[in-house]
C-alpha cells in the first residue's frame, strides 16, 4: 500500500537518523583499522537500508508533485528533507528537468543550508548544464523583481547569482551579470559588481 507523502517523510527521517548513528559509531571508532572496526559492518547495513527506503518511498514519481512543492515550502526543515531526497534519491530526468528552476531560484535567495544542499544537487544531478545556463538569467531576473532595490537582500542575490555562473562557468553570464551590477542603483551592488570585474579580468589575463 502507498504511504502518504508524510509518512514517506517520517520512514525517511528514520533512516536518516540511523545511518547517520551507525556513520558516527563507525568513524568515531578511529583508534582501529576502520575496515576492522566493529562499526564497520552495522554501518554499511544502515547505508544499504537507507537508499533501499529512498527507492522504496520516492522512486517512480510516487511522491513528485509534493517534493517539487516542499523545495518552495516557508517550513526550513520539510526543505532540507526534500533536498536531501532529491540529492540522494532516484528521480527521472524529466522531473529533475521540471525542478531546475524552483532549484536555481532557492539557490539564489535561500538560506545557507538551502544552498549547500543545492549546489550538491546541481553538481551530482546535472551532468548537462546547458539547461541551467538557460533558466539562470529569468531566476535571477525574477528575484531583483521581488525585491526593494535598497533592500538588503538584493546585495545577497547579485552575490548569490555570481556563484552560481561561476559554477556553471557560464562566462557570458558573468559579464552581463557584471554589466547589470554596473548600472544598479544600489550602491552595494555596483560596488561588488566593480570588484567582480576586476576578478574576471586578473582571471582572463594571459
Amino acid at each position: 500500500m502507498k504511504k502518504s507523502f508524510d509518512e514517506s517523510l517520517i520512514a525517511f527521517s528514520e533512516s536518516e537518523a540511523n545511518l547517520n548513528l551507525s556513520r558516527y559509531n563507525f568513524f568515531s571508532d578511529c583508534n582501529k583499522n576502520l575496515f576492522l572496526s566493529k562499526y564497520y559492518q552495522p554501518y554499511e547495513e544502515s547505508l544499504e537500508r537507507y537508499f533501499f527506503n529512498l527507492h522504496r518511498l520516492f522512486a517512480d514519481g510516487l511522491h513528485d508533485k509534493n517534493i517539487k512543492e516542499g523545495i518552495n515550502s516557508k517550513d526550513p526543515d520539510l526543505r532540507t528533507s526534500v533536498l536531501q531526497i532529491i540529492k540522494d534519491g532516484f528521480f527521472s530526468d524529466s522531473f529533475m528537468q521540471e525542478i531546475a528552476r524552483d532549484l536555481l531560484i532557492l539557490d539564489i535567495k535561500g538560506n545557507d543550508n538551502d544552498r549547500t544542499l543545492v549546489g550538491q544537487i546541481l553538481s551530482r544531478k546535472y551532468s548537462e548544464k546547458s539547461l541551467l545556463i538557460e533558466l539562470l538569467p529569468d531566476c535571477i531576473s525574477q528575484c531583483f523583481s521581488e525585491l526593494d532595490t535598497y533592500a538588503e537582500d538584493v546585495f545577497y542575490v547579485y552575490q548569490n547569482s555570481w556563484y552560481i555562473m561561476l559554477i556553471l562557468n557560464a562566462e557570458n553570464l558573468l559579464k552581463e551579470h557584471i554589466r547589470f551590477g554596473e548600472n544598479h542603483e544600489n550602491p552595494e551592488v555596483r560596488e561588488l559588481a566593480a570588484e567582480y570585474k576586476i576578478d574576471m579580468e586578473q582571471a582572463l589575463r594571459p
